[in-house]
């Protein structure tokens, strides 16, 4: 009964923490790079970076991505990252990966085009 108790209270507090944070529950969460205070994070995310361009550049015969306009971050089994970027031709590409560190598993799950 006492496991029982704890694991709701827990589960509570990770469901308050979130909304504190201002992230949804389960969903993506806007990530500033500006407000990281982690160098360790910080090079996280230009790991995440440059593996989605190169991943473009590959697919698009060299064409290669203009300025990063957004990253969102979703914990799953891992983390999911969504990030936007600037196109040569004018168009938003945005790149989902999946990257779990402790497999050291990091995928490239979609590369899509929005006008």
């Amino acid at each position: 009964m006492l496991k029982q108790v704890l694991f709701v209270t827990f589960l509570i507090f990770c469901a308050l923490s979130q909304n504190i944070q201002g992230g949804k529950i389960g969903g993506y969460s806007d990530v500033d790079p500006a407000s990281i205070n982690s160098l360790d994070e910080l090079m996280e995310l230009k790991r995440i970076e440059l593996i989605a361009r190169k991943a473009y550049s590959t697919q698009n015969n060299g064409e290669e991505l203009l300025q990063l306009t957004r990253i969102q971050r979703q914990v799953v089994a891992g983390l999911n990252y969504r990030l936007d970027f600037d196109s040569e031709n004018g168009d938003i590409v945005e790149i989902q990966i999946f990257d779990q560190s402790w497999t050291h598993t990091t995928e490239v799950k979609s590369i899509t085009r929005k006008a």
